[in-house]
């Protein structure tokens, strides 16, 4: 401001910025320049700043939850890659290995008396058209009582199933919300200042929906559409393998399918899951700022911003049902081409005598031949939503490399700080306010690895925010830290209340006592920052 009037706007970054260039022309009583030359120098990099921000590079800042600028924008390559495989062996893990695997055995025994019902029934069917006039009962009896102690077979499994399977989707969404919600807790400061309440409330909100309900109907869906895929093949393999030969091109085909389809319903899925956070933060934002927006008059701006962000959500919506109709429409096509293609081979067959299992098996397998195609088609879809699901677990903390802290790190950070310092554990004093001492000796404060391309790319020396301060306090004694902006005096007091990291160098200290259970001094130490 100059006079009353605003002559600049800039974002915390840039005022960081323009706060250690202007340190740096205080130090250089040559290297002074005009007030307008650095009016219309500020309004140039703010113009050029604004050209070079794209929308993907604000989704690869939204998006990602670490420390270092690398990490920002490797996060979102490395997600365009595909879901690694540590997220569905983190998700088993979480359900529970025994769990897994009753399920897993009971699918298998679901399907297969499924198929044993589907050949009892043709078996019977052909015992009866080759009787004589004079069957006797006890071998209706005996079909028939064969028949239902398969079917209460099946009824059991798919009970087993059902359970086994409820129980532990339940035991991974409880896992999954327990990581999410320590990670969030135990995180530094730097994380809630890089990671914006939008996106945490989506974590919490979207994606928690997503873990607790969407991923495992989804994955139920697709494991009995699997089930069934493999015991219909298995049933034609056995009856009749020379049509075989017909899904062997016809696999091919269908990965070719789900191979272009994947890659852009995971990109669009994690974009819509993106989109997602702005709209909640701005959201949030005007709740917060109601009054002054109203004060202002500036309602119709804060509207038309929160439609332009629901806008950018909306069709990364619609994208993903025009890839859906994209790949229903090639799957409805090919399995009637399939569907056509089974129906000449077993005409065919039955005309120049291919076939030699009996009429009702033949029936059967030409059944289950024809409903392969819908049962692909069917399981491909839904392993490709499933998969689509998985990005809500995968932006989710599942493990160090995608978090920043974790309880088992911070644990044997402060186990191997205190073996080092070797000192006897102690509870510090309430009263240590009293008589105590608080010493800074040769702290420095790095600023974070991410800013530093964005705020200090023209400097080489100046990266510190903290460096090499040391002072002693007595107990007692008031003082007064006076600076301008970007001066150290927030950091200063991040360090003493140790909610940021320092480089290496002895730690502030309350009485020189670094203890396990020494939180820091919150609650003894009364601050005014100027």
């Amino acid at each position: 401001m100059e006079r009353g009037r605003i002559t600049c706007t800039e974002d915390g970054s840039q005022m960081r910025k323009r706060s250690i260039q202007f340190s740096k022309q205080e130090s250089n009583p040559h290297g002074n320049i005009s007030r307008d030359s650095s009016i219309m120098q500020i309004r140039d990099e703010d113009e050029e700043a604004e050209k070079e921000t794209t929308d993907v590079e604000k989704f690869q800042i939204g998006h990602s939850l670490g420390e270092d600028e690398n990490e920002l924008e490797g996060t979102m390559s490395a997600d365009l890659k595909g879901i690694n495989s540590k997220v569905f062996l983190s998700y088993i893990k979480w359900a529970g290995i025994p769990l897994s695997i009753a399920v897993v055995l009971s699918l298998t025994l679901l399907q297969a008396g499924n198929n044993c019902a589907d050949f009892w029934l043709s078996v019977w069917t052909n015992s009866s058209q080759e009787a004589l006039p004079d069957i006797d009962e006890y071998s209706m009896s005996f079909y028939l009582a064969v028949y239902g102690g398969i079917i209460a077979a099946v009824i059991v499994f798919t009970s087993f199933r059902a359970v086994t399977f409820a129980y532990a989707g339940i035991r991974a969404s409880i896992h999954a919300h327990r990581s999410l919600l320590e990670t969030t807790l135990l995180a530094q400061m730097s994380f809630f200042e890089t990671v914006s309440t939008g996106q945490i409330l989506n974590r919490f909100s979207g994606d928690m929906s997503t873990i607790d309900d969407g991923l495992p109907f989804m994955l139920n869906i697709f494991l009995a559409s699997l089930g069934r895929l493999l015991g219909s093949i298995v049933l034609i393999c056995v009856v009749l393998p020379l049509l075989l030969l017909l899904f062997v091109p016809m696999m091919f085909v269908y990965w070719s399918i789900q191979h272009t389809y994947r890659r852009a319903a995971r990109d669009l899925k994690r974009i819509s899951s993106v989109a997602s956070s702005p709209v909640y933060s701005w959201l949030v934002e005007t709740i917060t700022g109601l009054s002054c927006i109203r004060g202002m008059g500036k309602d119709v701006l804060f509207r038309n911003e929160f439609l332009r962000r629901l806008g950018d959500r909306i069709r990364s919506d619609v994208a993903i049902c025009l890839a859906s109709a994209w790949l229903t429409l090639r799957l409805q096509l090919l399995g009637q081409s399939v569907v056509a293609s089974i129906l000449l081979v077993s005409l065919l067959g039955e005309a120049f005598h291919w076939w030699s299992s009996q009429l009702s098996i033949l029936a059967l397998a030409i059944t289950y031949a024809v409903n392969i195609a819908g049962q692909m088609s069917g399981c491909l879809t839904s392993g490709l939503e499933t998969e689509t699901r998985f990005i809500a677990l995968e932006r989710a903390p599942l493990n160090p490399g995608q978090v920043m802290h974790l309880r088992k790190d911070l644990k044997k950070q402060l186990r191997s700080r205190i073996e080092a310092d070797d000192v006897r554990a102690y509870e510090v004093d309430v009263n240590c306010a009293d008589y105590g001492k608080v010493e800074f000796e040769d702290v420095s404060v790095e600023y974070p690895k991410y800013l530093k391309k964005q705020l200090l790319a023209s400097l080489q020396d100046e990266f510190l925010a903290l460096d090499g301060i040391s002072f002693a306090l007595d107990a007692g004694q008031n003082i007064g830290i006076v600076g301008r902006t970007g001066s150290g005096k927030s950091s200063l007091l991040k360090a003493l209340l140790r909610l940021i990291p320092h480089l290496s160098g002895p730690e502030p200290t309350l009485q020189k006592a670094r203890v396990r259970n020494f939180k820091g001094v919150s609650g003894t130490v009364s601050t005014v920052l100027i």
